[in-house]
């Protein structure tokens, strides 16, 4: 399978097929036999900083390969749908002499043999796979939000959250794996981190809970100074926030939904399975403010503005 994308110039084209399991990264070049290049593959994701949502790196995976015949192969691991970004360089200090010699006659200097390639590593398959990731994400949450309520319970009563809290914990932790790993795998990676810290801060401050005068304290220990323990966002321990948390981590799943339709729009173009696929989930937090433009990217002239719905997806406030 060859996937969409886009690079190089006339020294070095290339592209992308997945085999199993793996990525290939398949290049072609009149330049000299022997060439070194060194090869940086990088899975990028949606992450969330400073309130907006941001193609940043997940992971990046270093390589080299020499042309031989004019072409070459870089292959590595990579199991998922998303978006991939090859970075090729073919520096003096990778070549020897007669490989260097060769090149400058050619007029190219080290900056001329920097080449970045981008690759929608995805088909249309992947449609198929948002709304169950997305209800994946979305009950998970719901889970997580059932066990804060049930701790909330438990600590009316010190006796009683002491008997229970060793299950407490167990459970929250094995709900922050189950996050991990639809993170690591899924579509909807900022949503599923977001549980899964939040299932962490659960956990690591039931160890630390404290009553005073038989009333629930909060997390407080020797190294929180005596004061109330902070989440992984730095704001004080409360399970109330812990439960905003997971509202907001719901609707970042439906942004990350919409912001998919957008990209495999751009990868495909305008298709009446787009708006199929928006449909049964129009209404979810996160989708129902854009879901009617999601839907016009049916029609060749669909009359939305592209770049401000993007937008849009990607702004958390």
């Amino acid at each position: 399978m060859a996937f969409l994308g886009h690079g190089g110039d006339r020294n070095l084209q290339g592209n992308l097929k997945r085999l199993e399991d793996q990525l290939r990264f398949e290049g072609r070049s009149p330049l000299p036999d022997g060439l070194v290049l060194k090869i940086r593959a990088e899975r990028l994701e949606i992450q969330e900083k400073d309130r907006f949502l941001r193609s940043e790196i997940r992971s990046s995976l270093p390589g080299s390969a020499t042309l031989r015949n004019g072409s070459f192969d870089f292959e590595w691991p990579d199991k998922g749908p998303g978006r991939v970004r090859l970075l090729v360089g073919a520096q003096d200090e990778l070549q020897d002499t007669g490989v260097t010699r060769q090149l400058r006659d050619l007029g190219l200097s080290d900056a001329g043999r920097q080449w970045t390639f981008e690759f929608c590593a995805w088909d249309e398959k992947m449609l198929a796979l948002l709304g169950p990731q997305l209800d994946g994400v979305s009950k998970l949450a719901d889970e997580l939000r059932d066990l804060v309520e049930r701790v909330s319970q438990a600590c009316d009563f010190q006796s009683a959250f002491e008997t229970q809290k060793k299950t407490f914990i167990r459970e929250a932790e094995k709900l922050q794996a189950r996050a991990q790993g639809m993170e690591e795998s899924g579509l909807f990676p900022e949503s599923s981190r977001r549980v899964g810290y939040t299932a962490r801060d659960l956990a690591q401050a039931m160890a630390i809970f404290t009553w005073k005068d038989d009333k629930f304290d909060g997390p407080r220990s020797y190294y929180t100074n005596g004061e109330k323990a902070k989440t992984h966002r730095n704001d004080p321990f409360e399970l109330a926030t812990l439960r905003k948390y997971l509202d907001e981590a719901v609707r970042v799943g439906g942004r990350e939904f919409g912001l998919w339709i957008v990209e495999e729009f751009r990868r495909g173009g305008p298709r009446p399975i787009l708006a199929e696929t928006v449909k049964p989930h129009e209404r979810r937090p996160g989708l129902v403010d854009v879901s009617d433009r999601l839907k016009q990217l049916v029609h060749e002239f669909h009359g939305v503005d592209l770049a401000k719905l993007d937008l849009d997806l990607r702004r958390l406030d």
